[in-house]
C-alpha cells in the first residue's frame, strides 16, 4: 500500500483513510505528502483522538455508510478494517461511491488462507482475531474484488493478508454484472 501511496500522492490529493484507526496510515500519508486534503473516519472515536495530531478531518462514522458527496476522494485507504465489517462488499460498494472517477481506493484485510494446513497452522492467529478484535479472515467468496485491468491483487504472508488496489470503474456487490474490460468502454466513459 506505502509503495503505491509514494506514487500516487500529490498536494492537491484529496485521501480518505477509512477506518484510521490510530491513524498509522494517515501518518504515512502526512509525511508522504504533508500538503494532502487528508480525512480520517472511523467508527470509535477513542481510536480517533489517538489520531487528534493527524489529517484535516476527524469523523466517528461507520465505513458502510459515510456522509460525504459522490466522487468526494482522489484516494481511499482502508486497512485492517473489512474483515471487522458485516459486510465487506457493502463497504467496499461505499468506498467507490465516494471515489473519484480517476481515483484509487487501496485496501487489505486479512484473508483466509489456502489449504488445510494453512488453515490449520493459521487457527490460533484467526481466533485472537475473532476474539479481539470481532473479525473474520475473509474467504475468496466474501473477497470484495473486481477483476479488470485497472485493478490488481495480491496475498501475502502465506495467504494470511491480502491488499487490493481498485479503480471507480469496480464492482463489487454480490449481484455485480460480470467485470467489464476497460478496452471495451468507449473513452467518452472513462
Amino acid at each position: 500500500m506505502l509503495a503505491d501511496l509514494v506514487e500516487l500522492l500529490t498536494p492537491e490529493s484529496r485521501v480518505l483513510d477509512a477506518g484510521a484507526g490510530t491513524g498509522a496510515v494517515s501518518r504515512h500519508v502526512a509525511e508522504l505528502q504533508p500538503e494532502a486534503h487528508l480525512t480520517l473516519v472511523d467508527a470509535s472515536k477513542r481510536m480517533l483522538d489517538k489520531a487528534a495530531d493527524v489529517g484535516d478531518v476527524r469523523l466517528v462514522q461507520d465505513v458502510g455508510e459515510l456522509p460525504f458527496e459522490d466522487e468526494s476522494f482522489d484516494i481511499i485507504t482502508c486497512a485492517w478494517v473489512l474483515e471487522t465489517v458485516d459486510d465487506p462488499k457493502a463497504a467496499v460498494t461505499e468506498l467507490l461511491r465516494v471515489l473519484s472517477a480517476d481515483g484509487f481506493l487501496l485496501y487489505t484485510f486479512c484473508s483466509m488462507p489456502d489449504g488445510w494446513l494453512s488453515r490449520a497452522g493459521s487457527s490460533l492467529l484467526r481466533a485472537a482475531v475473532t476474539e479481539g478484535f470481532a473479525g473474520e479472515f475473509l474467504s475468496p467468496e466474501d473477497t470484495p474484488w473486481h477483476d479488470c485491468d485497472r485493478s490488481r491483487k495480491m496475498s501475502f504472508h502465506g495467504g494470511l493478508s491480502t491488499y487490493v488496489l481498485l479503480r471507480k470503474c469496480c464492482q463489487v456487490e454480490a449481484d455485480a454484472l460480470p467485470p467489464v474490460r476497460m478496452s471495451d468502454v468507449p473513452s467518452t466513459l472513462r
